[in-house]
């Protein structure tokens, strides 16, 4: 069966996009397919094509990648990308196996400007430390399956929001320019890494009881005031409140058997460490 050059370059870009299992059955069989039989197999696995989530996040990961690189002056990257080369080249960007993205390592690259709110459906690690990154917080709330985030060692401005990401584990957010009040951070239950120290952030220390798994948590230089809570974190390993305003005795820390490090040097604390 001859095939004119226009179905020939139409079968072409349907077995780029089809699956492997279905690119084989093509393969296996055009030459013995009538013509209506390969252009109703074409159809169907075009409109297959169209209805699957799968194609159209690949498609919207890129857009949000060329946003990213548009909004932090791509072209003065350390390592830049080409944007007519695919999305697997691009220097720090991680795929899966349908080529939706996993992970962006861009730290230390030469990023400038304002961060934009991206939505990567399946990303799960966002890492664009040390860069000069500015303007306030975007909303990252469209990476819901993120696990790790950190964008310490930018100038990041404005006030924090309650995350809605609730396979989050990590986040460091420290060495910025961070203003008002800590948020009890409802939404990251699953965190087990909270480091938010070298900012500006203001008011008092949560409670964070929505945070059973903590180990660590950091929020030393800052300008935090009043008491520190009597935290119910049984996992903690690791406290540092050194360098702020707090007043008051401390606590007895009851509740967190497994604390290791404390640093509450330099505020405004009396009384005696718990034993």
């Amino acid at each position: 069966m001859s095939l004119k050059i226009n179905e020939k370059l139409f079968l072409c870009v349907v077995l780029m996009c089809a699956g492997t299992a279905q690119q084989q059955i093509i393969k296996e069989n055009y030459r013995v397919m009538t013509r209506l039989t390969l252009l109703c197999l074409v159809s169907i696995l075009v409109s297959n094509i169209q209805a699957s989530p799968m194609f159209f996040d690949r498609e919207s990961d890129s857009l949000q990648l060329v946003d990213l690189y548009n909004s932090t002056e791509g072209d003065s990257w350390f390592d830049s990308w080409d944007l007519a080369m695919p999305m697997d080249t691009w220097q720090g960007i991680s795929l899966d196996a349908d080529g939706n993205v996993l992970a962006v390592n861009l730290f230390g690259n030469n990023l400038k400007g304002a961060l934009p709110s991206l939505r990567l459906p399946e990303c799960r690690t966002l890492n664009l430390q040390d860069n000069q990154l500015r303007d306030t917080f975007p909303n990252l709330n469209g990476m819901r399956k993120m696990q790790f985030l950190d964008l310490s060692g930018n100038s990041i401005d404005g006030n924090l929001y309650d995350f809605n990401l609730p396979e989050l584990q990590g986040l460091d957010l420290s060495n910025n320019s961070l203003q008002g009040d800590i948020p009890n951070f409802s939404g990251i239950s699953q965190l087990t890494s909270l480091r938010l120290n070298n900012n500006r952030l203001t008011g008092s220390i949560p409670n964070f009881d929505n945070l059973p798994t903590l180990f660590t948590l950091d929020l030393s230089n800052n300008r935090l005031e009043g008491i520190i809570p009597d935290f119910n974190l049984p996992n903690l390993l690791t406290l540092r409140l050194g360098d702020n305003e707090l007043i008051n005795n401390l606590p007895s820390f009851g509740n967190m058997r497994f604390l290791f490090t404390l640093d509450v040097s330099n505020n405004n604390l009396t009384g005696f460490v718990p034993a």
